[in-house]
């Protein structure tokens, strides 16, 4: 096998392990979620929010452990406060670019899309 060839099969089956972790983890936080550990299932569900934060589940998830530990009340507030910076950020740009919600990448590392007007 070429070496690009060879690369390019390393990178996919890298990239196929780390969908198999975090659905292994995902299936983890659910039952610890079940099984009533809601703090280790938060923990769990945080990591994989770390991963993808728009992983829907695991912001359901989130938002159980928190209601089922007596926490919603923070969690919303926590959740207002990041959506309310998000917004005042896409509205103080100027340029009409929009930057997807990522925590790992910096602004300028962030593909751009343009608003539709």
């Amino acid at each position: 096998m070429k070496r690009p060839a060879l690369l390019l099969a390393l990178l996919a089956a890298c990239a196929g392990g780390q969908k198999q972790d975090a659905t292994a983890l995902l299936r983890e936080a659910q039952a610890d979620l079940a099984a009533g550990r809601s703090d280790k299932a938060q923990r769990e569900f945080e990591d994989l929010l770390a991963r993808d934060p728009r992983e829907l589940a695991a912001i359901r998830g989130r938002i159980e452990a928190a209601r089922k530990r007596g926490a919603l009340e923070p969690l919303l507030r926590e959740m207002s406060q990041r959506s309310e910076l998000r917004k005042a950020g896409e509205r103080n740009d100027g340029t009409g670019t929009r930057w997807s919600s990522t925590r790992s990448a910096s602004p300028s590392s962030r593909p751009a899309t343009r608003r539709r007007r």
